[in-house]
């Protein structure tokens, strides 16, 4: 170009275009990242930065205030993927067993979902599965009542009483009685009677009267059966005593049932 004042003039407006240039602010955009559903209504997004060219050949760049891009603003979020979606099982966490201790049931909720984009909404439905289950319990265990103390009449049967708990294979572990502290605690002892002790009832002693009512009695004793001792009559309170005494004679005297006795006894 000639060192002409017109050549010089293009050289300057050459040289204050390019540094106008350089300086211009514009808006720069990364890629956009994958999809955040494989269908329905996903979501895609990217930066934005307000940048600006410090050389001419794009090498240098600087980051600024986004007041100095007077262009609009790219977007930082698009939709993609929007296809119908498959119907999939989602279920919600089971609620608590229906029982604290043994056998129970635990329900949860069961939904068929489906992501409907052109019906913009949920198709849902409910369902219940349950299963038995098996909890962790703390209860009290018993054992078989012991032989009774006594041979005969009144005595005492124990048995063992303890604190167990189950797990879910339904094996048993002994814990401190604490640990079953707020349930009934069943009896470890309970009052028992031998049937080996019999009541026997002598014979009737002579009527008090011959006539007009009396009354006899006899002895009843309580004897084991089997060595025919005499016992202490608790030992056979299980049974009934038989009565001791009963009315006799109940005649009128002088009548002709009950003959009257004689007052005098003629000496030989």
């Amino acid at each position: 170009m000639s060192n002409t004042p017109h050549s010089r003039g293009v050289a300057r407006c050459l040289s204050l275009g390019v540094q106008h240039s350089v300086s211009l602010a514009r808006w720069e955009v990364t890629a956009w990242t994958g999809c955040s559903a494989s269908c329905g209504v996903g979501i895609q997004t990217r930066s934005v930065f307000c940048m600006r060219l410090l050389s001419v050949d794009q090498q240098d760049i600087q980051t600024i205030s986004e007041d100095a891009c007077m262009d609009f603003r790219p977007a930082i979020l698009q939709p993609c993927n929007q296809v119908d979606c498959p119907p999939a099982w989602e279920t919600e966490a089971w609620q608590q067993c229906s029982q604290t201790c043994g056998d129970g049931v635990q329900v949860r909720k069961v939904y068929c979902k489906r992501n409907v984009w052109t019906e913009f909404h949920l198709k849902l439905f409910i369902a219940f599965v349950c299963f038995v289950c098996r909890c962790l319990c703390v209860r009290w265990s018993v054992s078989e009542w012991s032989k009774c103390s006594a041979s005969c009449g009144a005595g005492q049967k124990q048995r063992r009483v303890t604190c167990q708990q189950l797990d879910a294979g339904g094996a048993a572990r002994t814990l401190p009685a604490a640990a079953c502290e707020g349930t009934s605690r069943p009896a470890d002892t309970e009052p028992c009677s031998a049937n080996n002790c019999p009541w026997r009832p002598g014979a009737w002693r002579a009527c008090t009267v011959v006539c007009g009512s009396g009354f006899q009695s006899r002895r009843v004793d309580c004897v084991h059966s089997k060595t025919g001792r005499t016992l202490a009559d608790q030992h056979c309170a299980w049974l009934q005593r038989p009565s001791t005494w009963q009315h006799c004679n109940t005649a009128t005297c002088g009548s002709k049932s009950a003959p009257r006795p004689a007052l005098f006894r003629r000496s030989r």
